[in-house]
């Protein structure tokens, strides 16, 4: 590995840490050491019979999937890089995104959603609840791969508690709180890439 890209992991790593403590100047200037990354991904699942909103649902989706590609990114291995992991997260997104889509435009041409579309012209009632339910889905998921201890480090962990916070409210030891975080990370990416 060349001294060019090591430094360069060095300083994705630190943008990462950023971002990871709240930074949106970090995220941003993520996104746009990424954009070329990005776009190539982006216009891979774009086609003609898109509509405008449709490719800009879909850009935000990638942006969802970066994100949470940068929060759960496991900068200790070595194994894979960030911009590779990175793409496997925006894949996945992806696909899972093409495919719901592809499933609620079948809806549509039966007419399962003609009564919505009188009611709730936008469809930003159903948009919340596909949301709030994918959320929830998602929420149980992590507690079913987690165990009972991860499941209370997380439940900190999110809300912003420091590791020694997290460690005081738990009676625990920083060392095992760090451990406990390095396996969630671990599980969480694996179930992210799974989606």
């Amino acid at each position: 590995m060349s001294k060019k890209s090591i430094k360069n992991n060095m300083e994705i790593n630190k943008l990462i840490d950023l971002v990871v403590s709240g930074d949106s100047d970090a995220f941003t200037e993520l996104v746009e050491l990424y954009n070329p990354l990005l776009k190539k991904l982006l216009n891979s699942y774009t086609t003609e019979e898109m509509s405008k909103e449709d490719v800009e649902d879909l850009s935000q989706e990638e942006l969802i999937a970066f994100y949470r590609a940068v929060i759960n990114f496991d900068k200790e291995q070595s194994d894979v890089e960030f911009g590779l992991y990175a793409k496997i997260c925006i894949t996945n997104s992806m696909i899972s995104y093409k495919r719901a889509a592809s499933k609620k435009s079948k809806e549509a041409l039966i007419g399962d959603d003609e009564m919505n579309s009188i009611t709730d012209p936008e469809g930003e009632v159903s948009k919340f609840f596909e949301l709030r339910e994918s959320e929830r889905e998602l929420g149980e998921q992590i507690e079913k791969t987690l165990s009972a201890y991860e499941n209370d480090v997380w439940s900190y962990y999110v809300n912003g508690y420091s590791t020694k916070e997290i460690a005081i409210k738990l009676n625990s030891n920083e060392k095992s709180i760090d451990n406990a975080i390095f396996r969630i990370r671990k599980k969480l990416r694996t179930l992210l890439i799974a989606d």
